[in-house]
């Protein structure tokens, strides 16, 4: 698995790479994928996110017989987990627990 970071504004998103790990330990990929699974889809409505700066995570898992998967994760405002056309709610506990330990994980480069 690898997780890579990326600055929000002024940049576009997945523009400014800040910080990547490589996750090989499978008790902390499986726990990710727990976390992952655990997030509701996403609420039907229209909502307002001034907190949202635009900083992300990606998440890229490849499996032996498989093709690869990326996954992102929106890190602020209403953070959202997508892949493709699957949408999942960052908000609530689920939500910040996977964030939480995205970041954590993550070596973030200084300057």
């Amino acid at each position: 698995m690898t997780l890579c970071r990326y600055a929000g504004l002024p940049y576009r998103p997945g523009q400014r790479l800040v910080g990547f790990a490589y996750v090989r330990r499978e008790s902390v990929i499986e726990r990710l994928t727990r976390e992952l699974n655990a997030l509701p889809p996403v609420p039907e409505g229209t909502f307002s996110c001034p907190s949202d700066n635009g900083s992300e995570a990606a998440v890229a898992l490849r499996y032996a017989h498989e093709r690869p998967m990326l996954i992102k994760i929106g890190l602020t405002g209403c953070p959202e987990a997508v892949r493709g056309a699957i949408s999942r709610w960052g908000l609530g506990p689920p939500g910040a627990r996977l964030i939480s330990d995205v970041e954590r994980l993550i070596l973030v480069r200084r300057g």
